[in-house]
């Protein structure tokens, strides 16, 4: 048996364990009718996201997570993406010191782009891509208060984008902060981190602002650096009357870091600027919120293999009215959005002086939902969503979950749900050299070496989620989640080349389009067992599968499909310990384990298609880039040393498992691939190198509160 498996078995086994040892002849009976304040564990905590509005977190209506802010502080992380890898069926892969990936139940890509991420109700991702920037979060790890991380479909509530899964991170407000807060940080591969933040609240006022800087070094060599970042933020807010409130929030995030692309051979520097001011307006139930963002992507050095650099700026103008009442027996949450972007890029017309590279969208969107019991052990939640976008045309997003409640600490979760996610600006309307979007301009015909070709039928992707989940308290020891899960994907987006004839370079095309269908099943248990009041144990492990259907017409000539049914690790686990002493020290050591998947990027499944030419038979080097299994272990050491001072020593990969998260190699095919396709003397085939290795980082920090 290898020790891959065995680490499997055990993860299962404890997990099993957890959930099993309240149950044997030690157990009293009454411990299921403790109060919280009897309990060894933490009280349920309250999440918003599932439903929009607060309730606790087994009345939630998906599988939810929730990262609280003591969690943050026991685990140490420096970046926010790492925290995910704690949490069931959620993928994260470090692409560069400086870029995560991250993704979930099956889909991870170089551009992770089927998750919704939220600040404060403000959606963060970037339009451009639809994807997000993990290390342009606008403000502080310490002034998250909690993350709720929605597993599973969320379109019926939040719209496109929220295809696999919501993140919504929630800051503390000014009440919740100390006066200040001030934190620094240095590592062995030299990462420094500095924030500090301010506050101050009465009964009518509250305002914090805050600051953070951040540098990083390239896991190859830690002169090189990888990521700077700097940011602010500043939130006001006004209570009156009974449960009225004005907030007023803005800030900016400045960027700097390397990240990968499949359209890309190796790793690119990426200069990102981010600026956003929102408003909300709260009473009597019901919420005005707006907010405006501004970002500007440049700097990016010229990519050989096409004409321009691929620079972007776009503003995001969003406007949502929400209402949330009690009305007898139901529970009514309804709304309408709109939402404007506006988006220029050089990659949509060649920055061509005499073509218009800007495209603005409006999209438009109401929903309704319904919370009501229909006997006393059994609720429904019904909702629905609808949709507007002016490529894709109307979009439906249906939601039902029945909640069974048989005694107190255990419910019990059927659900169905459908969401969607529209193509990207870049999906929709990139016309660069022979790339061909969704909607390229159509005046782009006849200009040199740009040859545009229309989707008439543009689609959304999809997605249509069953699931079966469990969530329950066993005694005052033991909280057990248990999720299965069952998708249909269709319509799934993603770029493909077609060289139809390899001497005539029209034919030579790289075209976006609903390519693929998939299916997707896996289960997820998560549980934590209180073994005191100091001492708890956590286990969860992940089982996923994932196959794809190749919808491609053969006669096109297309190359391979990078949907693939490896292309997920089968198996997510972690096993670890927390410890929290009445003298204020506390301690994380946790073992993750990944399995192991693989990647096709566009660069390779492209030779496939492009053999042989010139007497060179490239198309064995047309496989998939295989990434090992890896397992890591993980600390934190801490004091709360009084008088507001804390003391944290982490260790990432504490036994220097040097190991890669994704793929490596990105073939170069010379300076472009149409230099490899048409020279009577082809160059090399040298590999580029995309994502690093991964080592050991050791980071002290020191935070004081006063």
């Amino acid at each position: 048996m290898t020790s891959l498996a065995r680490y499997r078995i055990a993860t299962v086994c404890v997990a099993l364990w957890t959930a099993l040892l309240p149950m044997g002849a030690d157990a009293d009976p009454a411990d299921a009718q403790s109060s919280p304040e009897d309990l060894l564990l933490d009280p349920l905590p309250e999440v918003f996201t599932a439903n929009r509005f607060k309730q606790q977190v087994d009345r939630a209506a998906s599988a939810v997570s929730v990262i609280t802010s003591d969690e943050i502080e026991l685990y140490g992380i420096k970046s926010l993406a790492d925290v995910f890898r704690y949490v069931p069926g959620v993928h994260v892969a470090a692409t560069t010191a400086s870029h995560f990936s991250v993704g979930m139940r099956g889909f991870n890509k170089d551009v992770s782009n089927k998750i919704l991420v939220m600040v404060d109700g403000r959606s963060v991702y970037y339009d451009f891509y639809g994807h997000y920037w993990w290390y342009s979060l606008p403000v502080p790890i310490e002034e998250i208060r909690q993350i709720e991380i929605i597993r599973g479909p969320g379109s019926s509530l939040y719209g496109a984008n929220a295809f696999d899964g919501v993140i919504h991170i929630l800051t503390k407000k000014p009440g919740e902060l100390s006066r200040g807060t001030g934190v620094v940080a240095y590592g062995n591969r030299e990462t420094r981190r500095a924030a500090t933040i301010a506050s101050y609240a009465d009964q009518d006022f509250g305002v914090k602002l805050s600051g953070e800087v951040f540098r990083d070094q390239a896991w190859r060599d830690r002169d090189e650096a990888s990521a700077k970042a700097e940011k602010f933020n500043l939130y006001v807010e006004r209570l009156f009357g009974t449960n009225g409130l004005a907030s007023l929030n803005l800030g900016r995030s400045l960027l700097n870091n390397e990240f990968i692309s499949e359209f890309l051979p190796g790793r690119l520097d990426n200069e990102i600027r981010i600026d956003y001011v929102q408003g909300v307006l709260r009473k009597d139930g019901f919420t005005v919120q707006g907010f405006v963002t501004g970002i500007d992507m440049e700097n990016v050095p010229e990519a050989e293999i096409i004409s321009t650099r691929p620079n972007a700026e776009s503003t995001t103008y969003d406007v949502e009215v929400n209402y949330h009442g009690q009305h007898g027996e139901h529970e009514l949450v309804g709304g309408a959005s709109y939402r404007r972007n506006e988006v220029a890029s050089g990659l949509f017309v060649d920055e061509k002086d005499d073509l218009d590279s800007e495209h603005t969208q409006e999209l438009f969107a109401v929903y309704v939902q319904d919370s009501f019991r229909v006997l006393d052990p059994v609720e429904i939640v019904a909702g629905l969503r609808v949709d507007h976008h002016p490529l894709t045309d109307f979009n439906t997003s249906p939601r039902v979950a029945l909640l069974y409640t048989p005694a107190s600490g255990h419910t019990l979760r059927l659900s169905y749900a459908r969401a969607f996610r529209n193509p990207s600006f870049l999906e929709s309307y990139g016309g660069n050299g022979t790339v061909n979007g969704f909607q390229v301009d159509e005046r782009l015909a006849g200009e040199a070496g740009l040859f545009p070709e229309l989707n008439e039928d543009p689609k959304p992707e999809a997605i249509t989620s069953w699931e079966i989940g469990y969530r329950g308290q066993l005694a005052r020891r033991v909280l057990v989640n248990a999720e299965l899960f069952y998708n249909q994907i269709e319509d799934l987006i993603e770029a493909r080349d077609s060289l139809e004839d390899p001497t005539d370079r029209r034919s030579d095309f790289t075209r976006i389009r609903n390519f693929a269908d998939g299916t997707a099943y896996g289960a997820e248990l998560d549980t934590t067992v209180a073994i005191d009041n100091h001492w708890e144990v956590l286990a969860n492990g992940t089982y996923q599968r994932v196959s794809f259907d190749d919808n491609a017409d053969p006669a096109e000539g297309y190359s391979p499909s990078g949907f693939i049914d490896d292309g997920a690790p089968r198996w997510l686990g972690n096993l670890g310990f927390r410890y929290r002493s009445a003298t204020g020290l506390f301690a994380t050591a946790i073992l993750h384990h990944t399995d192991g998947w693989s990647w096709y990027p566009l660069w390779i499944r492209r030779l496939e298609i492009a053999s042989p030419v010139n007497g060179v038979d490239a198309s064995p080097l047309s496989e998939p880039v295989k990434v090992d299994a890896y397992t890591v272990l993980n600390g934190n050491v801490g004091w709360h040393a009084g008088n507001g001072l804390t003391i944290t020593l982490a260790i990432l990969n504490l036994l220097g498992n040097e190991h890669l998260e994704f793929g490596r190699d990105n073939h170069l095919l010379g300076e472009t691939f149409n230099e490899f396709v048409h020279n009577p003397d082809p160059p090399s085939l040298p590999e580029g190198e995309a994502s690093e290795e991964v080592g050991r980082e050791v980071v002290l920090a020191v935070k004081y509160e006063f």
